[in-house]
């Protein structure tokens, strides 16, 4: 580990020269953004998240690092994080992917991994909720008309008993 003298008043600090090690990407035995993602993932399961969460957490993360899996994470900068988000016109992919990076970044920092999160320099986008619709009886029986036989309960709990989707899946 390099060290460098710092001269305080009278008083010599020794200081470890942890910033090369953070822009290398070496600190908690992470070498690269790859390996990271890995932990991340990891330990998302360990924290007993939603298995859907943590695939979609997943899927998000690898295709960020795509072909750069071995660059140190300390090198990204906020200015990559917002050139991949201009590639994407809709609010809601781009909210949707500064929030998966954020936690990426987020978990490298409490791990000591970076020292600060590049998301946490970038505007967070703004995104206009739309209150939900309500199908009148028409269009609801219109639906059902058109709906496959096999769907049809899906709809119908869906339409009428208002479950998630993610309920409905899980029912038997």
């Amino acid at each position: 580990m390099l060290q460098r003298c710092v001269k305080v008043g009278t008083c010599l600090i020794l200081q470890a020269a942890s910033e090369l090690q953070l822009r290398q990407g070496s600190l908690g035995g992470v070498e690269g953004i790859g390996k990271c993602i890995d932990s991340v993932i990891e330990a998302k399961r360990a924290a007993n998240r939603t298995a859907r969460y943590v695939k979609s957490l997943g899927y998000y993360l690898r295709q960020f690092a795509a072909g750069r899996e071995d660059k140190p994470l300390a090198d990204f900068t906020s200015e990559h994080v917002e050139a991949w988000m201009v590639r994407y016109s809709s609010h809601y992919t781009r909210q949707t992917w500064l929030n998966r990076l954020s936690a990426l970044f987020a978990f490298a920092v409490r791990r000591g991994y970076i020292t600060a999160n590049p998301c946490d320099r970038l505007d967070r986008v703004t995104v206009d909720k739309k209150p939900p619709q309500i199908l009148s009886p028409a269009q609801s029986q219109q639906l059902l008309a058109q709906c496959p036989t096999v769907m049809r309960p899906y709809v119908v709990l869906g339409m009428f008993a208002g479950i998630r989707p993610e309920e409905i899946e899980r029912l038997d």
